[in-house]
């Protein structure tokens, strides 16, 4: 939304918000962008059925003031109203339409689970791409070697395949997940092991996560303490005494019940792996695999013990905001009512804070707390390999893993001329 205006400006207690609208944007149909679609879209969107309601359910109204100009009236004070108009899930459509079209660099050609195609949109408001097409395709292991042989493609390593870099001629960059990986315990859930905080206190200190690292290798490459990277890297994580941990258990009165810790097909390793470390102690983990469209199901949040994912801090407050807030959240569905409730008070104090130190510090607050109650078991920090033909150019990564398309073009080999 912040690129679909030129300008914007909000009253003082920043509960009324107004755009004005660059003139001339087309959509990828060729109908011009007016306040009209933005109205029409976010109409589309205020309706609590919508898995990302808590980006819009503080949007009292909006009135369209001409054809390019738009003012939200909020609820509530949001001084990053601006960060939440920028989430992809409220991207803008044209008045009318239910479908894949935006005003982007690139058009949505074919859609699905495992193939995304997408071609250059010539009439991108801020110059069309340098390349004409991109595909996007989840690569099986077995065609990893193909797929890294080929000079016309980018290939995202991110944990899944196997770690090698294939042909020595291409070119290797390397970047920094910024998050965790770790795994919640549903204290929403009314019976289970994982309702007892020794049984939790347990379970997170048995993990030596500097053995994890070592026995299963890279992408892993830091110990998580928390979050940020920063603060793991001045953390000690010393291997705890076996007989805390079985004092623990004991207090907890585990007696060897079955723990359902459920994951996707990017953290089996790890779910084994503590699986069979718990099992030393004789804790009991049993690990279920599922598609990423099945782990998202209500009934498999629901019905699991424990889910193992990543937390990816791409967007820093507003990713924050996604976990503590949004119905895809695996972190919120397993929060207890009282934590829950914690959170949504220090989340309107952090939408209404005009400082980002004052939002830093209730950000902090919440993750004490996440820490203290172990409602969650931070793992490792990882890192992110991208492997390309050196012809391939503009290759970068960001924070949450992505390249960004509108920047790679292709140099080409100027040995053939004419071609």
């Amino acid at each position: 939304m912040g690129t679909l205006a030129h300008y914007w400006e909000a009253n003082e207690n920043k509960t009324e918000w107004t755009f004005f609208l660059k003139k001339g944007i087309l959509f990828h149909n060729g109908k011009e962008l007016t306040a009209t679609d933005i109205k029409y879209t976010f109409s589309l969107l205020l309706h609590p059925d919508f898995e990302q309601f808590w980006l819009v359910e503080n949007i009292h109204f909006i009135e369209c003031l001409n054809r390019y100009t738009i003012r939200f009236h909020l609820y509530k004070p949001n001084e990053l109203f601006l960060q939440f108009l920028s989430f992809p899930a409220l991207s803008v459509i044209p008045s009318g339409s239910t479908s894949y079209i935006g005003t982007g660099p690139f058009k949505v050609q074919t859609y699905n689970p495992n193939y995304i195609a997408l071609e250059a949109n010539p009439s991108y408001f801020e110059g069309r791409p340098f390349v004409d097409r991109i595909e996007i395709l989840n690569v099986p292991r077995e065609y990893e070697k193909e797929i890294l042989a080929d000079h016309t493609s980018i290939f995202v390593n991110t944990g899944e395949g196997s770690n090698h870099i294939g042909d020595p001629s291409h070119k290797l960059i390397k970047g920094t997940y910024e998050g965790s990986t770790l795994f919640t315990f549903n204290l929403g859930k009314k019976t289970g092991p994982q309702q007892n905080l020794f049984f939790r206190k347990a379970v997170h200190k048995l993990i030596d996560r500097k053995k994890l690292i070592a026995d299963l290798g890279p992408p892993r490459m830091i110990p998580a303490a928390n979050f940020d990277i920063n603060d793991s890297l001045e953390m000690t994580f010393e291997k705890v005494d076996d007989e805390e941990i079985r004092v623990l258990l004991q207090a907890a009165g585990y007696r060897g019940e079955s723990v359902q810790l459920f994951t996707y097909d990017r953290h089996q390793p790890d779910a084994e792996w503590i699986k069979q470390e718990a099992a030393n102690y004789g804790v009991s983990f049993h690990v279920t695999i599922l598609g990423w469209n099945e782990i998202l199901k209500q009934e498999n949040i629901n019905q699991a013990d424990c889910i193992l994912f990543e937390a990816v801090w791409g967007e820093n407050e507003l990713s924050k905001l996604e976990l503590y807030q949004s119905g895809f959240s695996f972190l919120r569905q397993h929060l207890n009512q009282e934590t829950a409730e914690f959170i949504d008070r220090n989340m309107t104090e952090i939408m209404a804070a005009s400082r980002r130190e004052d939002r830093s510090i209730l950000f902090s607050e919440i993750e004490s707390r996440l820490i203290e109650t172990n409602a969650l078991v931070f793992l490792v920090h990882k890192n992110i390999e991208s492997t390309f033909h050196p012809s391939i150019k503009g290759v970068q990564l960001n924070t949450r893993g992505n390249v960004d398309f509108k920047t790679i073009w292709i140099k080409p080999d100027l040995t053939e001329k004419g071609k």
